[in-house]
């Protein structure tokens, strides 16, 4: 009888263990799917590289849909006269902006720390906000409706 308890006890503590390990580790990866792209690799016999450029063409896939949203969004924003076609093409101008300045300062920002980053974020925020002040825009076009966490869930996809 107590066999039937200490099994699954010890199963339980060395697989909690393990679980904290794995979260610690890759906590420090900076690139967020290195751990699966490497696990896919050696579990089907594939080139590492050949897998994380699998991910990136569904990232790639994934931020040119978000974007096709996001500009359909605004359209209907101007047909809406909430924004100006003007406007539009500022906001679209400012995100491409964004994009590339990011682009350029990744890996920066992925050796940064997350009091760091947290930051960034917030001083990307109070930029964003200031610049749609400044050309009269609803900053809920500027994050797409969706608030800063929707224009973060963008940008993120961008890496």
């Amino acid at each position: 009888m107590k066999k039937q308890l200490v099994f699954p006890a010890v199963a339980a503590a060395v697989l909690g263990v393990t679980m904290l390990g794995a979260v610690s580790v890759s906590a420090q990866t900076t690139n967020p799917n290195a751990d699966i792209v490497t696990k896919i690799a050696q579990k089907f016999g594939l080139k590492e590289s050949d897998v994380q450029t699998v991910f990136d063409e569904v990232r790639t896939q994934h931020f040119t849909q978000n974007q096709a949203r996001f500009e359909e969004y605004l359209t209907q924003a101007v047909k809406d006269g909430k924004l100006t076609e003007v406007q539009k093409q500022a906001v679209l101008a400012k995100h491409k902006e964004l994009f590339e300045k990011k682009s350029a300062s990744r890996e920066a920002f992925m050796n940064m720390t997350a009091e760091q980053r947290k930051a960034e974020k917030e001083k990307l925020h109070a930029d964003m906000k200031a610049w749609a002040d400044a050309n009269g825009i609803d900053l809920q076009y500027v994050f797409g409706g969706l608030g800063h966490h929707g224009f973060v869930k963008n940008m993120k996809m961008m890496r």
